[in-house]
C-alpha cells in the first residue's frame, strides 16, 4: 500500500505574534497542497499524527472549513490525539474535543490500542498480508502491544521522539531506539516533535513529517522545511516531498530578537511541582493556572510556554507513575 504520511497540524484562525501572513489561510493551501500529492501518488490511508489542532476550543469556523477541504479532496486521516488537542492534556476530554467533530463527519478516524484493519488495494508484494494492521498511541498513552506480530503493523504515536534536544537536558527517545524497544511494528508514524526525520532499524521504519508550518522565529523553526511523506510498504521505500513556504522575511516579522530559551526549564517547574508536593489535583491545576497568568504578564513567548508546558507534562507524568 501507498502511505500518505503528515506531522502536526495544529490548525488554527488565530496565528502565532510573529507570522505576518493569514495563518489559518497558509494552514489550508499547505493542506491541499499535500492532499493532491497523496492523490498523486494513489495513497491508499494517510495518517496523521496528533495535535490536529492548536488547542481543544478550535472555533467553529475552523473546524466546518477542514470538513469541506476533506470532503473536497475525498480525504479521510487516521490519527490520534496531541495533547493541543484535549483538555487539560487529558484523554478523558476526548468527546469533548474538535477531533470527535471531526469524526462524526467522517473527515477523520481515531486509531487506538485495539487494532484496527486497513485493507489495502493491493497485496504486498514479499508477503502474503492483505491488510495493516493499525494502532494509535495518544499523547501519555502507552505503545500496544501488536495483537498480531507476523502482520504488517503499523503505530502512530504522539511522543516526544526526536534526534536532537530542542534545549539543554531535553529528555528523548531517539527514533531507532524507539524501534529497537517495539520491534514488532513495521512503520512507525511519530508526531509531537515539531521537525522531520525518518531512520530504519532492522525489519522497521519510523518517520516524522514535522509541523506542517512554522510557528515561531526560533532557530529551529526557521531551518524547517514542512513536507510530507509517502511511504510504500510493498517496496520499504519513502520520498519525502517538500510544501511551498514563504521566506522567512515574508512569514514572519523579524525585526525583534530571537526568543528561543537557551536553558533547560525542568529545575524550574520541579521547584514549583515540589511546593505543590502532595497536593490534590486542584492544587496542580492552580499551579497551571499560576503558569498560565505569569505567561500572560509577562508576554512569554510561544515556544517557551510550549516547552514549559511539555516539561510539566512529562514531570507530573513521572510524579504519578
Amino acid at each position: 500500500m501507498i502511505i500518505g504520511i503528515m506531522g502536526d497540524t495544529h490548525y488554527t484562525n488565530r496565528g502565532p505574534s510573529k507570522r505576518l501572513d493569514d495563518f489559518f489561510a497558509t494552514q489550508l493551501a499547505k493542506t491541499a497542497e499535500a492532499f493532491k500529492i497523496f492523490a498523486d501518488n494513489k495513497c491508499g490511508v494517510i495518517f496523521q499524527p496528533g495535535d490536529l489542532f492548536d488547542g481543544p476550543t478550535a472555533a467553529n469556523k475552523v473546524k466546518a472549513a477542514l470538513i469541506h477541504l476533506f470532503k473536497e479532496h475525498h480525504v479521510k486521516l487516521y490519527c490520534v490525539a496531541g495533547q493541543h488537542d484535549i483538555t487539560g492534556h487529558s484523554l478523558g476530554t476526548l468527546p469533548n474535543s474538535p477531533l470527535a467533530v471531526m469524526e462524526a463527519a467522517g473527515a477523520i478516524e481515531m486509531l487506538k490500542s485495539e487494532v484496527t484493519r486497513i485493507r489495502p488495494p493491493t497485496l504486498r508484494a514479499s508477503r502474503d498480508y492483505e491488510e495493516l494492521n493499525c494502532y494509535g498511541a495518544s499523547f501519555g498513552s502507552e505503545v500496544p502491544v501488536p495483537k498480531y506480530p507476523d502482520a504488517y503493523n503499523v503505530l502512530v504515536i504522539h511522543a516526544m521522539i526526536g534526534n536532537r534536544e530542542l534545549f539543554p537536558g531535553q529528555q528523548l527517545v531517539s527514533p531507532r531506539n524507539f524501534l529497537k524497544r517495539h520491534p514488532t511494528y513495521d512503520l512507525v508514524v511519530a508526531g509531537d516533535y515539531h521537525f522531520s526525520f525518518h531512520a530504519a532499524h532492522g525489519a522497521g521504519t519510523i518517520i516524522n513529517a514535522g509541523c506542517l508550518v512554522r510557528k515561531t522565529i526560533s532557530t529551529f523553526d526557521l531551518e524547517h522545511k514542512p513536507s510530507v511523506y509517502i511511504f510504500d510498504t510493498i517496496e520499504c521505500q519513502m520520498q519525502k516531498f517538500p510544501l511551498t513556504v514563504l521566506p522567512p522575511e515574508e512569514a514572519f516579522d523579524l525585526t525583534r530578537p530571537n526568543t528561543q530559551s537557551e536553558f533547560d526549564v525542568s529545575p524550574f517547574l520541579n521547584s514549583i511541582l515540589q511546593a505543590t508536593k502532595g497536593s490534590t489535583k486542584k492544587g496542580e491545576d492552580i499551579t497551571k493556572r499560576t503558569l498560565q497568568q505569569l505567561f500572560k504578564e509577562k508576554d512569554t513567548p510561544q515556544e517557551v510556554q510550549d516547552m514549559i508546558d511539555d516539561c510539566f507534562e512529562e514531570i507530573q507524568h513521572e510524579r504519578t507513575h
